[in-house]
């Protein structure tokens, strides 16, 4: 048995275990907690952002391939000729249009993609689990869907109410007729991987962030924070279990250690199948329990 794992080199330390839809993923820290007093005592800001990390193209790919949610529009928002060249302005747009989906629909879970257009543009692309009303139209891409009460909506949010181009171009639907998320995940690397060469217009500023979702959007399906130290045997049969199977599948060993954390792509029903009957009965009560609840630092082995 051959596995890439290192045991973590710090005295005590915690690991925040998690059970997605899909995934199984963990965190690690020094402690189980910080208190009120080290929070605020937190010092530094965090850098602008320019470009859209591979950590965060990550991030970002794990959250759609482990929501529980079935979506059923992908909606392009786009700016006129005259554009924001201000990244904090056209967030501020997006956070409107998506409060007034919010308005509409109680509810309603979306994910929101920020990126450039050839020309330099900013646009936005968001994926939603509820149908904005619209009527069928055909363009020179094939068939789309179009919305005359959200496009005046996003239209006067951009400050371009009155330009009849934007109103009929400016949002556009199309139907997500499979929400399988895995692919809906992979789709996304693959478009934003074919398009991450394109660059925003000289002199555009404040890029922020790229992506966000709505509250709810990822829930994990049980979580619990443990020692390290309980958790070491458990990971040692993770890694070795998902690198058997990264190794049928003819792709990259994992090779992570203790200290850096993990996400293990469609290893819930491994772990539940393979891994937890070789563990003590506790092992499994602990991963229901939410973390957040538990007064002290669990132990699987108590």
């Amino acid at each position: 048995m051959s596995y890439q794992f290192q045991p973590s080199k710090k005295p005590g330390g915690f690991i925040h275990f998690q059970v997605g839809e899909n995934d199984v993923s963990f965190k690690c820290s020094e402690k189980y907690y910080k208190t009120r007093k080290e929070t605020s005592e937190k010092t530094g800001t965090r850098g602008s952002i320019v470009l859209f990390s591979n950590k965060s193209k990550h991030g970002l790919r794990h959250k759609i391939r482990n929501t529980q949610h079935t979506f059923k529009q992908f909606i392009t928002l786009t700016y006129p000729a005259k554009f924001p060249m201000d990244g904090a302005t056209a967030k501020q747009h997006i956070n409107n249009f998506t409060t007034r989906m919010r308005q509409e629909f109680p509810g309603i879970q979306y994910c929101w993609v920020f990126e450039a257009q050839t020309r330099g543009a900013p646009h936005f692309h968001i994926i939603i689990d509820t149908e904005l009303p619209n009527e069928n139209h055909q363009d020179k891409d094939g068939e789309y869907f179009y919305s005359e009460k959200w496009s005046k909506i996003w239209s006067k949010i951009t400050g371009n109410a009155e330009n009849k181009q934007h109103l009929r171009r400016g949002l556009r639907i199309d139907p997500i007729w499979r929400s399988d998320s895995k692919k809906l995940a992979n789709y996304f690397a693959k478009y934003y991987t074919k398009n991450e060469q394109k660059e925003f217009t000289a002199g555009f500023t404040n890029i922020g962030r790229f992506w966000g979702t709505s509250k709810g959007f990822c829930e994990p399906r049980s979580e619990g924070v443990y020692r390290a130290e309980d958790l070491r045997w458990m990971l040692k049969l993770c890694f070795h279990y998902a690198n058997l199977e990264r190794d049928r599948k003819g792709l990259k060993r994992y090779r992570y250690s203790t200290e850096a954390g993990c996400s293990l792509w469609d290893f819930r029903e491994i772990l539940f199948g393979k891994v937890l009957p070789q563990m003590p009965a506790s092992a499994s009560v602990r991963l229901a329990m939410p973390y957040q609840g538990l007064s002290r630092p669990p132990t699987i082995t108590s």
